[in-house]
């Protein structure tokens, strides 16, 4: 991540699955199939898409 904002591109997008590490595989990616219709556009464009089970956040690229 720290790469894409120094060099100030537009991909590739990234997902960042935060605070899962107490989860289950099976609910890690329960959470991103949730969620990846309401992302898949900002992942096209260039996106950094962080997921949590209680919040998600999106940071479209380049980062300026």
């Amino acid at each position: 991540m720290k790469l894409l904002a120094l060099r100030r591109t537009a991909s590739p997008s990234v997902v960042l699955l935060r605070h899962v590490n107490e989860l289950p595989r099976e609910a890690q990616s329960a959470l991103l199939i949730a969620n990846l219709p309401t992302v898949l556009d900002d992942l096209g464009c260039g996106a950094i898409v962080s997921l949590s089970p209680t919040r998600m956040a999106v940071r479209r690229l380049p980062i300026a």
